[in-house]
């Protein structure tokens, strides 16, 4: 994995899910208004959301060398049913963006995934800003073509829509070269 000067990647623990939902809240700052439905833009996920990712392992975080204890970024992901990893929030603060901790903590559960036998990881996100679905695609995740999804990925996909989420796409990286 790609070190980023000046910050530390981890796997989170319960003291840092207290920082998450401001993070959260100071990345929907960067999309286009009216992208993200009201409530969605000004609603971070419920506090139990992270706590259960982290108990389970699947949370990690971005801190800063010089203030360690409070992360500027996150990965939370779940396996599916199917095996796959499922990376649902990747989130880093405006203020430590575009410095590659994005694509190092994509990259950190890509290794989790591998180090826990799962061989594939996918996302839903949006398919015309430069930091989703590009950004993506330069870590070596593949656009699904609309039909026929997967039926996980085709229940995540209706659900943002059922949300109000327009202009999404599925993804799909294959881990097994990775090592």
């Amino acid at each position: 994995m790609k070190a980023v000067p000046g910050y530390s990647l981890r796997a989170a623990t319960g003291d840092d899910t207290v920082w998450l939902p401001a993070v959260e809240l100071a990345a929907a700052t960067l999309f286009p208004p009216g992208l993200l439905p009201g409530e969605m833009a000004a609603t971070p996920l419920p506090l139990a959301t992270y706590d259960d990712a982290c108990s389970a392992g699947w949370l990690w975080v971005a801190v800063p060398d010089e203030s360690p204890s409070t992360p500027v970024g996150f990965a939370l992901a779940g396996t599916l049913i199917d095996g796959t990893v499922m990376l649902y929030e990747l989130d880093v603060h405006p203020a430590h963006g575009r410095r590659g901790l994005g694509s190092a903590l994509v990259q950190l559960v890509a290794m989790a995934a591998l180090a826990r036998g799962r061989e594939r990881m996918a996302l839903v996100t949006f398919e015309h800003l430069p930091f989703n679905a590009p950004m993506y695609e330069k870590l070596g995740f593949v656009r699904c073509p609309p039909a026929p999804l997967p039926p996980l990925l085709a229940a995540e996909l209706e659900a943002d829509r059922e949300r109000g989420l327009e202009w999404r796409v599925a993804m799909v990286r294959e881990l097994r070269g990775d090592q």
